[in-house]
């Protein structure tokens, strides 16, 4: 008796996505929008230290906008830039990246309770 399986895919490391997907080209390898201390563009924001609940649920509309959504209630955002770069992302994918992100030094990390 033949037993299939589905083929395991290891689950990408938010550092994986990040160089394949060249998050650091517009918001700095640190995502702090900047290179060198100096802005990129006002376009290309902090993400570093962001709320991971709020990179989760924009990269999810982002996504939502690169694939034309029709879902009724479904929130979309469409950015020529955004929506590409993220149209492949899964929902772990997306996960995995927001909570990386979050815990970058940024201008909203709190400091951890001791």
């Amino acid at each position: 008796k033949k037993t299939s399986h589905a083929p395991v895919t290891k689950q990408r490391t938010a550092e994986e996505i990040i160089a394949v997907k060249g998050c650091g080209s517009c918001h700095g390898v640190d995502g702090a929008g900047k290179f060198n201390g100096v802005s990129t563009s006002p376009a290309f924001p902090t993400i570093a230290g962001q709320y991971k609940t709020y990179l989760q649920q924009a990269l999810i509309q982002y996504r939502n906008g690169a694939l034309k959504v029709k879902t009724p209630g479904a929130l979309i955002r469409n950015n020529g830039s955004m929506s590409p770069m993220v149209n492949d992302l899964s929902d772990k994918d997306i996960a995995v990246l927001a909570a990386y992100i979050s815990k970058l030094p940024g201008p909203l990390v709190q400091p951890q309770v001791k």
